[in-house]
């Protein structure tokens, strides 16, 4: 999901939004342009956000890639440049095979099963994300392990078994199921 670009001038955190002096803030990359933050915690925690393996993240003093760290390990700027990782999906790009439908109608080969996600389970999900977020953060749990993910999944699983009705049981293992699937596609997002 990319970033709203935040306008040089404002004097808003762009984490937080708290008020910030224009002299005195910290910035992703030396160039003026872009997000300015209060403090190093929140632009440590909007750049955490980013989908990142650590080898997209430079150094916008010296240009040399400074890992999972905000802090360039070479010329101790605290600048950094963010380049994003090219994401391909299997079956919708510009070489996806081609499919005729009854009427003759030419279009990408459709390999997803969209139409048979549910509806309402979506809503439930994304139900679940907001409260998420309100509690913990939001993408706080990129920082939690697949393990973790699973291990409270299958404890909302057998709760729901044990006839327990106190949470939503269901709605949190999935959502906890999506959780583990991305950490371990992505990696921890530190």
């Amino acid at each position: 999901m990319a970033k709203q670009p935040v306008e040089v001038n404002s004097l808003e955190c762009g984490h937080c939004g708290a008020p910030i002096c224009s002299w005195h803030t910290w910035m992703l990359d030396g160039s003026g342009i872009g997000p300015r933050f209060c403090s190093l915690r929140c632009m440590e925690e909007y750049s955490a956000s980013f989908p990142t393996d650590g080898n997209n993240l430079f150094c916008d003093g010296c240009g040399e890639p400074i890992g999972n760290t905000l802090q360039c390990p070479h010329c101790d700027s605290k600048y950094i440049r963010f380049e994003t990782i090219p994401i391909e999906i299997d079956g919708v790009g510009k070489d996806a095979p081609m499919d005729v439908n009854e009427h003759g109608g030419k279009q990408s080969k459709m390999e997803y099963a969209f139409t048979q996600l549910d509806a309402l389970a979506m809503f439930q999900l994304a139900g679940i994300l907001q409260k998420g977020a309100d509690k913990y953060g939001r993408d706080n749990w990129k920082r939690i392990t697949p393990e973790e993910h699973l291990n409270h999944a299958l404890q909302h699983i057998f709760a729901y078994l044990a006839g327990d009705e106190q949470d939503d049981h269901l709605g949190h293992a999935f959502c906890r199921l999506m959780f583990a699937i991305v950490v371990d596609r992505d990696g921890l997002s530190l």
